[in-house]
C-alpha cells in the first residue's frame, strides 16, 4: 500500500504492486512485483454553479492544475486526494473572501478516461448571495482601548465581507497581548447575519488567561553550528515574559545569518499554565566550500574560480574567505576574516588583504590593498554602525591614445587612505529570499587629508529597498540609491571612484558602464560625480520545488557631473529568471532600453552564472 501510494503521488494510479513470499529454513525473503503502468494526469477541471467568480480565479487558487506544455518542468497534472481537499476550502475560501458566507461545494468527481489516461476533474458549487460587513464589537478582557484592537481588523462598515481580513485582524489582536505576555489569550468570534440587509455583525469576545513566562528553550536540528550562536540572536530568555514579536523577530535574526535554510519556533506546555517551553528547530545548510570551477557573465565573459569560504567555522559564526577569480578581462583575489561576535559581544571585526585587475574598454586598473572593518549596535534592534579603514595602491596604465584627454590624466599611480563610516538598518526576514522588511544605509567616505594618501575625496551614499510580500509567493521590492563624490584640496576625483553606471547591477538594458558624462570628442564615458539609481521588481514562482523564480524589472536613473538632473533619467523594463543553482546563483535578464539614443541597443542581455564580481 505505501508503494502504491508513492506511485500515486507521482500520477501512476494504475500501478499495481503484488508480493511473493518465499520461505526457507533461515526465514521469509519477500519479493515485490511491480507494474508501474501508465502516467495518468488530469487533463481538465470543469467548474460548475459559478457565474459571480471566474473560472480562472478558482482555478488559480487551486494547487492542482490541468496538464500544460510545461508540465514536465513545473509537474502539473498530478492528482493527489489530499491535496484536492484542500484545493475545495480554498475555493470556498474565495468566496469567503468575496462576501459569500454561505457558499459551499455541493460535489466533486474524479473520472478516468476509458484510455486510462486521464482524470477529468468535475467541481459543483453553490455560491449563495452576497453580504457586507456591518459593525464589530470588541469586549471581554480589554488590554489597550476597543477603537485600538478593532482598529486592527481592516474592514470598514457597508465594505464586502472578507473572512481572511477577520482571520488577520484577529491575529493580529492576540500579538497585542501577545507582546504584552499573554500566550494563551482567548479570542472568540461570533456572527450575527441579517438575511434582509445582506450584512454581518461581529463580536470579538477576548479572555486574556494568565501572563505567561518563558521556562526552558530548546536548541535542535543543529548539527554544526554551536548553541550559543543561535541563543545570541534571540530576543527573548528563559525566565523572561513571553513576547510574540520578539518570537518574531528571533526567527528573522537567525534567517539573516544565513546559515539555515528555515527556522521554526514552537511553544511547548511546561508544567504549570503559566510557563511554556520553546524549542528552535533549525534546518542548516552548507556554509563552507573546497571548489573550483568555471562561470560566465555578459560582462567579464568566461571567468575561471578559486576559492575556500566558509561563512560559519566550525560552528561560531566566524566568516573565512580565500578565493580568486580570473577572466578574460579581470582577476582578483582576496583573503578575508569576519568575526561577527568579539569577545562574545555584539560588536564585529574583520579584514580583507586583495589584489585586483581589471581591464576596461580605454585603460587597465591594478589594485592591492587591504581594510580593516568593525561593526557595532546602534539600536537594540536591527541598526548598526560600521567604521572601515581602507589603505589601497592603485595604478592606472595601458591608456588608449585615442581615449579621452581627462582619462589620459588619469594614468600613474595614487594611494587611497580612506576611512568610511556606515549607518545600516536591516529588517528583512531572510539573507537570501527575503520576502518582507527593508534594507536602508547611509554612509560617508573620506579619503586623503589628514589621512595622507594622494586621493582626496568625500563620498555620500544612500541605499534603501523594501520587500512586500504579496499572494500566490510573489514578492515586490522597490530600490532606490543615490551616491555623490566631491573632491577637495585642489584635488580631481580619481575615475575609479566616479559613478558608471548600466549592466545587471545598477540600469538593466544598457551595456555595463555605458551611462554617464561622456566627453563630446571622443564619445567616452568619464563617469559622474552624482547618481540616482531606481530599481522595481516582481519576482513570482516558476518552479518553486527547483527554486527558480521569474523577474520583471522596471529600473531608471543616471549618472552627472553635477546636480541630479529628472530631465535626463535614464530608463528601461524587462524580465528575467533567477535561479540559486548547484553551481551558484543565475541570472538572466532581458533588459529593453525605453529610449535609446545614438549608437544604443535597444535591448540588452546580461546573464551570470556561477562565482561572480
Amino acid at each position: 500500500e505505501a508503494i502504491k501510494a508513492l506511485y500515486a503521488e507521482e500520477g501512476f494510479y494504475l500501478a499495481d504492486v503484488g508480493v511473493e513470499l518465499k520461505t526457507d529454513d533461515v526465514g521469509v525473503e519477500a519479493v515485490f512485483n511491480i507494474d508501474e503502468g501508465e502516467d495518468v494526469r488530469v487533463k481538465r477541471i470543469t467548474i460548475i454553479g459559478n457565474s459571480l467568480i471566474s473560472d480562472s480565479e478558482l482555478l488559480g487558487v487551486m494547487s492542482t492544475k490541468q496538464k500544460g506544455i510545461f508540465s514536465f518542468l513545473t509537474g502539473s497534472g498530478k492528482l493527489n486526494e489530499f491535496i484536492l481537499e484542500n484545493d475545495l476550502n480554498a475555493i470556498t475560501g474565495k468566496y469567503f473572501d468575496n462576501g459569500f458566507i454561505k457558499a459551499q461545494i455541493v460535489d466533486h468527481a474524479v473520472l478516468l478516461s476509458e484510455d486510462k489516461k486521464w482524470f477529468y476533474v468535475t467541481i459543483a458549487l453553490s455560491e449563495g448571495e452576497q453580504y457586507a460587513f456591518g459593525s464589530l464589537e470588541v469586549k471581554g478582557d480589554i488590554l489597550t482601548t476597543k477603537e485600538d484592537l478593532a482598529s486592527k481588523v481592516k474592514m470598514k462598515a457597508g465594505e464586502v465581507f472578507n473572512r481572511s481580513r477577520l482571520s488577520s485582524g484577529i491575529e493580529a489582536i492576540a500579538e497585542v497581548y501577545g507582546d504584552r505576555g499573554y500566550a494563551y489569550v482567548d479570542i472568540r468570534p461570533s456572527t450575527k447575519i441579517d438575511p434582509d440587509k445582506k450584512i454581518v455583525d461581529i463580536a470579538l469576545d477576548i479572555k486574556k488567561n494568565e501572563l505567561v513566562y518563558i521556562e526552558k528553550i530548546d536548541i535542535t536540528g543543529n548539527t554544526r553550528t554551536r548553541d550559543k550562536v543561535i541563543r545570541r540572536e534571540l530576543e527573548i530568555e528563559e525566565g523572561g515574559l513571553f513576547s510574540s514579536s520578539e518570537i518574531k523577530r528571533s526567527r528573522n535574526n537567525l534567517k539573516r545569518l544565513g546559515f539555515f535554510d528555515d527556522v521554526n519556533i514552537s511553544r511547548l506546555q511546561a508544567g504549570v499554565p503559566d510557563r511554556l517551553n520553546l524549542n528552535v528547530d533549525v534546518k542548516e545548510r552548507p556554509t563552507g566550500s573546497i571548489s573550483m570551477g568555471l562561470g560566465y557573465s555578459s560582462v567579464d565573459k568566461l571567468i575561471g574560480t578559486a576559492s575556500i569560504s566558509q561563512s560559519n567555522f566550525m560552528g561560531t559564526g566566524i566568516k573565512l574567505d580565500i578565493s580568486g577569480t580570473v577572466s578574460a578581462s579581470s582577476s582578483k583575489y582576496l583573503i578575508g576574516f569576519t568575526e561577527p561576535w568579539l569577545f562574545d559581544r555584539p560588536i564585529s571585526a574583520g579584514f580583507d588583504v586583495y589584489d585586483t585587475d581589471k581591464e576596461y574598454l580605454d585603460f587597465t586598473l591594478f589594485k592591492q590593498g587591504f581594510d580593516v572593518r568593525f561593526g557595532f549596535p546602534i539600536t537594540e534592534r536591527y541598526t548598526r554602525g560600521y567604521v572601515t579603514y581602507k589603505l589601497e595602491d592603485v595604478l592606472i596604465t595601458d591608456v588608449d591614445d585615442d581615449a579621452s584627454t581627462y582619462i589620459q590624466e588619469q594614468e600613474g599611480e595614487t594611494i587611497e587612505s580612506s576611512v568610511k563610516i556606515t549607518v545600516k538598518r536591516d529588517t528583512r526576514d531572510d539573507a537570501f529570499f527575503p520576502k518582507e522588511g527593508s534594507v536602508v544605509s547611509g554612509s560617508l567616505e573620506l579619503a586623503g587629508g589628514p589621512l595622507g594618501g594622494t586621493s582626496w575625496f568625500v563620498k555620500y551614499e544612500a541605499d534603501a529597498v523594501k520587500y512586500f510580500s504579496l499572494p500566490l509567493d510573489t514578492t515586490f521590492s522597490a530600490r532606490g540609491s543615490l551616491g555623490r563624490v566631491q573632491s577637495y584640496g585642489g584635488r580631481d576625483v580619481p575615475i575609479y571612484e566616479k559613478y558608471f553606471l548600466g549592466g545587471i547591477n545598477t540600469i538593466r538594458g544598457f551595456e555595463t558602464r555605458s551611462i554617464g558624462p561622456k566627453d563630446p570628442d571622443t564619445d567616452d564615458v568619464l563617469g559622474g560625480t552624482t547618481m540616482m539609481i531606481a530599481n522595481l521588481e516582481f519576482l513570482f514562482p516558476l518552479m518553486p520545488k527547483q527554486n527558480v523564480r521569474g523577474l520583471l524589472f522596471v529600473d531608471a536613473g543616471n549618472s552627472y557631473d553635477g546636480p541630479i538632473d529628472f530631465s535626463r533619467i535614464r530608463s528601461s523594463a524587462g524580465f528575467g529568471i533567477r535561479w540559486f543553482s548547484p553551481l551558484g546563483p543565475l541570472r538572466l535578464e532581458l533588459g529593453f532600453n525605453l529610449d535609446p539614443e545614438e549608437g544604443e541597443s535597444s535591448q540588452q542581455w546580461d546573464f551570470a552564472i556561477g562565482t561572480i564580481f
